[in-house]
């Protein structure tokens, strides 16, 4: 491929790259993937890749960081619904389910981290972490009970939605608002007959 003679302005060409780098590594995994692919992918030398990002490694912890903070972003949003505490859910439901669908690459990145690099591990552990907390308290705002046990539930529920969201990212043909209403109604379900939440 024939290297990119427009020059962009700094920022456009750092974002230009990083949408690149993760094409690339959701395609073929950090490990498999190489500053050559990423340079080849976006039409540019390798040296004006080195530019923006010194290494390999710290290109792709952009990456990781940008798709964690796409899906903390979606996620805190779908939690702050009006509709009460099944409003809530399902629009949490929803926003896994979008981000599988909207965001496939960026989605690939986060979890199906094919990396052993520990910072990569804790920038989406720290994601995770802050979305837990962030269920923990929606929870506790529907049902009486412990920090704890919110936190509990708030973590049980995280899990939970990362499952749901790997199974729909396996069957595209799967009806995502059926199985997010059947995921949502077994969710309250179970929180009403312990807590008496209603909708």
């Amino acid at each position: 491929m024939p290297f990119a003679t427009r020059r962009l302005p700094r920022a456009e060409r750092r974002a230009q790259l990083v949408e690149c780098a993760t094409r690339v590594i959701a395609a073929r995994g950090y490990s498999s993937s190489s500053m050559d692919d990423v340079a080849e992918a976006a039409g540019i030398s390798k040296p004006v890749l080195y530019q923006h990002f010194d290494s390999k490694l710290a290109l792709y912890l952009e990456v990781v960081r940008q798709a964690s903070g796409r899906l903390e972003t979606a996620i805190l949003s779908a939690l702050a619904t009006e509709g009460g505490t099944r409003g809530r859910i399902r629009a949490t439901i929803s926003a896994f389910f979008g981000f599988v669908d909207d965001h496939r690459d960026q989605y690939t990145i986060v979890f199906s981290l094919d990396s052993y690099e520990p910072e990569a591990r804790a920038i989406v552990a720290a994601v995770r972490s802050r979305l837990t907390a962030e269920i923990a308290r929606a929870v506790a705002q529907g049902v009486e009970t412990d920090a704890r046990t919110a936190e509990f539930i708030g973590n049980t529920v995280t899990s939970m939605g990362e499952s749901a969201a790997r199974y729909v990212a396996a069957d595209p043909e799967l009806d995502r608002e059926r199985a997010a209403d059947s995921f949502t109604s077994f969710l309250v379900s179970g929180l009403d007959g312990l807590y008496g939440i209603g909708d």
